[in-house]
């Protein structure tokens, strides 16, 4: 019985779909595979380190970043960021991914355009990374949760040199970043007041921090072992505007 025009088309179309099928997932796994999250998917104790950089003069800027990058297989790249608070948080986040050359060359790019850098021995850069994790912790703001797996991209390599200098004028010195949103400094603001006192440390916010009417504490990054500084905020605010209600009511 012979085969209808219909038929042909039919069938050619389902052999299309099927190789659009399969060139998709091709794709798909080639994305996951550009954007792994987390480095323990590679063994990274076989690639060399290529880089490793961190912001010029980061101890007297106070922010600044750390960049390790390794060379995996497959004309691919491991880069591990770390973005440091030298003053006042430590370890403010870190970040991992795979690239390509072509990636990878763009990202080198965009890192000279953002900042200075420097060469930094790994073995120096590690230290630097353990001692800031250190200190935030120590001022109440431990480092985020990736940042211990993400650290793993140094492999065998160990901390080495003499510890880096932290703080400003002997004290934390919190400056606010243009993100940071009035409940999250004034979370900050509140351990920071829980661990040294008022006259501890130094804070530095945007004169219209107040004005965001929006804002309020309900935000999702919240800092951990904090909730009770925040209720103690708030209920001091409280009364302190009821007493001036009542002074101003006596008056």
């Amino acid at each position: 019985m012979p085969v209808s025009q219909n038929q042909r088309l039919r069938k050619a179309a389902a052999k299309a779909a099927k190789r659009k099928a399969v060139v998709a997932e091709k794709l798909s796994r080639e994305r996951r595979d550009l954007t792994i999250s987390k480095p323990r998917h590679i063994d990274f104790a076989a690639s060399p380190i290529v880089a490793c950089h961190v912001t010029s003069a980061i101890e007297t800027a106070g922010m600044g970043t750390v960049t390790v990058v390794r060379k995996l297989s497959l004309g691919r790249y491991g880069l591990a960021v770390f973005l440091l608070d030298m003053w006042c948080l430590g370890v403010k986040d870190a970040f991992f991914r795979v690239a390509d050359a072509e990636q990878y060359e763009a990202f080198q790019v965009s890192s000279e355009a953002a900042s200075a850098t420097e060469a930094i021995e790994p073995a120096r850069a590690r230290r630097l990374l353990h001692d800031a994790a250190a200190y935030g912790a120590a001022n109440g703001f431990p480092p985020s949760e990736n940042f211990a797996e993400i650290e793993r991209m140094f492999g065998d390599v160990a901390p080495a040199g003499a510890r880096f200098v932290f703080g400003r004028d002997g004290k934390p010195d919190y400056v606010a970043g243009p993100r940071d949103s009035r409940s999250r400094i004034m979370r900050i603001r509140a351990v920071l007041e829980r661990r040294f006192g008022l006259d501890g440390f130094h804070f530095t916010i945007p004169v219209d921090v107040y004005d965001d009417e929006n804002d309020d504490y309900e935000d999702e990054d919240f800092i951990e072992g904090e909730a009770q500084e925040v209720a103690t905020i708030a209920a001091s605010e409280g009364a302190e505007g009821a007493s001036e209600g009542a002074g101003a009511a006596r008056g």
